[in-house]
């Protein structure tokens, strides 16, 4: 499994994990082993990329943004 797909699996059930990339995503991102280029990917919400990085056979996929980013 690869790196990404693993966080983003984490993500999704580890609250201590959440808390940390919500406070400072690249930061945490690092730590857990992440490439530049998946964390690039992830800091643009290429879907593109992110899919290519995780291989096909993901299924789903957790991408953890501010909502303040979209003015919302």
């Amino acid at each position: 499994m690869s790196k990404l797909k693993e966080f983003l699996k984490e993500i999704g059930c580890n609250a201590e994990l959440l808390e940390c990339y919500k406070k400072d995503p690249v930061k945490t991102m690092q730590n857990y082993g992440l490439s530049e280029e998946e964390i690039e990917a992830v800091r643009k919400l290429d879907m593109d990329k992110i899919k290519e990085l995780v291989g096909d056979e993901c299924d789903y996929l957790t991408i953890i943004h501010h909502i303040d980013e979209h003015k919302m």
